[in-house]
């Protein structure tokens, strides 16, 4: 059985975003007052930290859209990585990592 490009990146989405719904259980969460048309006063949670989605070019792109979806404001970086077949050793080739991900309280 083929599976078209449409259908595939259709479950992948769905996919990756329960994975990311699990991966995000234990996020610290801050308690803050949001305006809605039905309730002025609203308390709502927020994500407490900073989230950085860093797929692996090419494979990864595929599971950022429904990362963001879950995480809209998150931040995206890149990293693309070579792998030397015949010696097993991959080879970063791009990074686009800044020195805000290097905080401690990146994890």
């Amino acid at each position: 059985m083929k599976t078209s490009a449409s259908d595939f990146r259709h479950v992948l989405k769905e996919i990756t975003f329960y994975l990311g719904f699990e991966a995000t259980r234990d996020l610290t969460l801050t308690t803050e007052q949001v305006a809605t048309p039905a309730e002025p006063h609203f308390m709502g949670q927020r994500i407490g930290e900073s989230i950085a989605i860093i797929p692996v070019l090419r494979a990864g792109l595929g599971m950022t859209d429904a990362l963001l979806d879950l995480m809209p404001y998150s931040n995206v970086h890149h990293i693309g990585k070579k792998l030397i077949s015949n010696l097993l050793i991959d080879v970063v080739l791009y990074v686009t990592l800044t020195a805000y991900c290097f905080r401690p309280t990146c994890k």
